[in-house]
């Protein structure tokens, strides 16, 4: 699954409220990045989803529970 996400590539606007919405949750980018879009990809070595201004600078990573190997296995939900 990791391959397979790794391809993939989303693209957000960061919300007035400094946020992004990824797999029905809010994750905090912060207040100096509103209005501005960003694209996420995921990043196969640590296993997180990484959010990138179109300069290339990196302004968050977020754990996303529903790609851990437990929750995809119907172990925690």
């Amino acid at each position: 699954m990791d391959a397979y996400l790794a391809d993939w590539v989303w693209r957000r606007t960061i919300d007035s409220t400094g946020q992004i919405s990824l797999a029905n949750h809010n994750y905090r980018v912060g207040m100096p990045y509103r209005g501005q879009s960003i694209k996420v990809v995921f990043d196969r070595t640590d296993r997180t989803f990484v959010g990138r201004l179109a300069t290339g600078q990196e302004v968050g990573r977020w754990v996303v529970p529903e790609v851990a190997p437990v929750y995809i296995r119907g172990v925690e939900h």
